[in-house]
């Protein structure tokens, strides 16, 4: 099963993974059953090269990020996933994005206007898509190209906040289900939940190290929490703060 990752850093699933279970899907949302290569659209990926000749001499680029992730998101959050390549030898690289509904970076739908390095999910709608970007080395008439791994990508329905008698908070949807033992992109910011569908708050322990969220449960990383102490882009402590010292 895919590593969880959301827009805020590289380093963040990691994290995840060694603290919370981050991979286990919701615990009270049903997962939908798998769907056949059968239903995958046949629509033939369309080239970001066209009129170009593949040059299989000409360096494949190469991917700055592992799209290999999975990321849980409520409906209308802001989901980025990066693509970008670099090419070894100075070529154009172009990109185009494609949605699959199942697992895999072939046969998918290409996604029309997906043509820069980061695709904005469309969050609209609740379930779980998968999606891949194919980046081009161009160099006047050839080109070469690499295709990414599979980001896999569920949304989940808006809700409110509720406290319970217990002082515990969970993310209720309007149908009563809410995220369990699970990392949670809500808006821009990013929650963990336990197994009871809490959201944590406080100094965590991962097993190697202690992680931030801050009262309201946001994960804190590129910040400087109220006991004066930094944590880096991938929530790691830094003491002292390096702004500090300038």
């Amino acid at each position: 099963m895919k590593k969880i990752k959301t827009v805020i850093g590289i380093a963040l699933c990691a994290t995840m993974a060694a603290s919370f279970s981050a991979c286990s899907l919701l615990d009270t949302i049903t997962e939908p059953e798998a769907t056949s290569t059968s239903e995958v659209s046949e629509e033939k990926e369309a080239s970001p090269t066209d009129g170009k000749t593949v040059d299989e001499s000409i360096p494949e680029p190469t991917f700055v990020n592992d799209l290999d992730f999975s990321t849980v998101a409520s409906e209308g959050s802001e989901v980025m996933l990066d693509g970008t390549a670099q090419s070894s030898d100075g070529g154009e690289i172009t990109y185009q994005w494609y949605v699959n509904n199942v697992d895999s970076n072939g046969g998918g739908t290409a996604i029309e206007g997906a043509t820069e390095a980061v695709y904005t999910v469309d969050s609209s709608e609740t379930g779980f898509k998968y999606y891949y970007v194919v980046a081009s080395n161009s160099h006047e008439d050839s080109y070469n190209m690499a295709v990414s791994s599979v980001s896999e990508v569920e949304i989940i329905p808006s809700g409110e906040w509720a406290t319970d008698e217990f002082g515990g908070t969970r993310y209720m949807s309007s149908d009563g289900t809410y995220p369990a033992n699970v990392w949670v992109q809500i808006g821009n910011d990013v929650y963990s939940f336990d197994s009871n569908g809490y959201r944590a708050e406080g100094w965590k322990f991962t097993g190697e190290s202690y992680i931030y969220f801050d009262e309201n449960g946001v994960y804190q990383a590129d910040a400087v929490i109220p006991e004066g102490i930094y944590v880096d882009e991938a929530g790691n402590v830094i003491v002292p703060d390096p702004a500090a010292a300038q």
